[in-house]
This record gives C-alpha cells, sequence and structure tokens, in this order.
C-alpha cells in the first residue's frame, strides 16, 4: 500500500485528460442561453405551492462545470426569484405545531420574496377552514380576508387589530418575514386551531 505521500504509485486525472468535450458549449452563447433558460422553467404550471414542499427551479445543471456555472448562474437566479415572488403558497396543516413546523422549514431570504401567502386554519364550525391572506395591496402589503364563503367576524377582528398593531413597520417592510410569519401563526393558534380540537 502507497504511503499518503508516495506520488509515484498513483496517477492524476487532469482535467484535460477525465473530461470529455462537452457538445452543449459548442453552441453559441444565445442558443446557451435558451437551454438555461429551459432548465430554469417551473416544471409545475400552477401558481399554488404547499409552504413545506416547494418547487424552486432545480439547480443541478450549474454543478456541472465551472464554465456551465458562470454562464448560468445569473440566469438561475432571475427564475428563482421569480419563482418565490410569483408562487401563491399555502400552509395547510391541520395543527398549529405542524404550521409552524412549515413555516420554520423555509430559509429566511427565501420567505422575503414571497408575495403572497394562505393559511388555511381548521375550524370546528361550517364549512371547517378559515383563510388568512397576507398580499400586496394598494398601500403596501396586508393580513387579509380571503373571499371564501364562510370566513367568520373573529378572523376579521383579529386581521384589523394585527394591522392595527403592524400597520407603520408593515408599510416600512413590504416583504414577508419569517418573525412575521411565525408571530401570525401563534395569534391564529389562540382563535382557532385551540377552538377546533
Amino acid at each position: 500500500m502507497a504511503a499518503i505521500g508516495d506520488h509515484n504509485n498513483h496517477t492524476f486525472a487532469t482535467p484535460e485528460g477525465s473530461q470529455k468535450p462537452c457538445g452543449l458549449l459548442e453552441l453559441p452563447p444565445e442558443l446557451r442561453n435558451n437551454i438555461y433558460e429551459l432548465c430554469f422553467e417551473s416544471a409545475v404550471n400552477d401558481k399554488r405551492a404547499n409552504f413545506n414542499a416547494p418547487t424552486p427551479p432545480g439547480f443541478a445543471i450549474l454543478q456541472t462545470c465551472r464554465q456551465i456555472h458562470d454562464e448560468a448562474i445569473q440566469i438561475y437566479q432571475v427564475a428563482d426569484r421569480k419563482y418565490w415572488s410569483n408562487t401563491h403558497f399555502w400552509i395547510e396543516e391541520k395543527t398549529y405545531e405542524q404550521a409552524k413546523a412549515s413555516a420554520e422549514s423555509v430559509r429566511p431570504e427565501k420567505i422575503c420574496l414571497i408575495n403572497k401567502v394562505t393559511i388555511a386554519v381548521p375550524i370546528k364550525e361550517d364549512p371547517g377552514i378559515e383563510y388568512l391572506t397576507r398580499e400586496p395591496i394598494s398601500w403596501g402589503v396586508a393580513w387579509t380576508k380571503s373571499l371564501e364563503p364562510g370566513n367568520s367576524p373573529e378572523l376579521y377582528k383579529l386581521v384589523v387589530l394585527y394591522e392595527k398593531e403592524e400597520q407603520v413597520q408593515r408599510v416600512e417592510h413590504k416583504c414577508l418575514t419569517k418573525q412575521e410569519l411565525l408571530e401570525t401563526l401563534p395569534a391564529l393558534n389562540k382563535y382557532y386551531w385551540a377552538i377546533a380540537k
């Protein structure tokens, strides 16, 4: 067995000797850019995603070689940002603990890109679910009652109360933060998940 410092008994692969020519890199740059854009398109056309199972663009092609990474990284970043900002995310969990785990599973820098998120909260009364949505509105962003039939007056009161407390901060800080999301869930737990049990 060769010692770690014994280089005479080992052959080392060189970048030139170990890699075959890449046909993609032989194409004109304009075609390569089109291919990169296609690689980063969402496979799912639905603009609605489960919060704990997002499907952002894949990045496997970025890991093939340094040149492809350098050429495609900006196209990937644009596609990734577009996915997070254009998708309507839903937190639909049966318990507060599950909803909190969903909210905690996404990185803060991705949450900040989200423009619209709906929390579906189970309740005892018919129809059995309340909806609270955070979305852009004319003066900034706000938690609003979804236009779902059956949302109760208590949910509306919760939204109004939350808006009065947080309105100044929200106008200045338009992106959703992990802290804001995690602070909203306990308020909903107090009024809804707890009564649904």
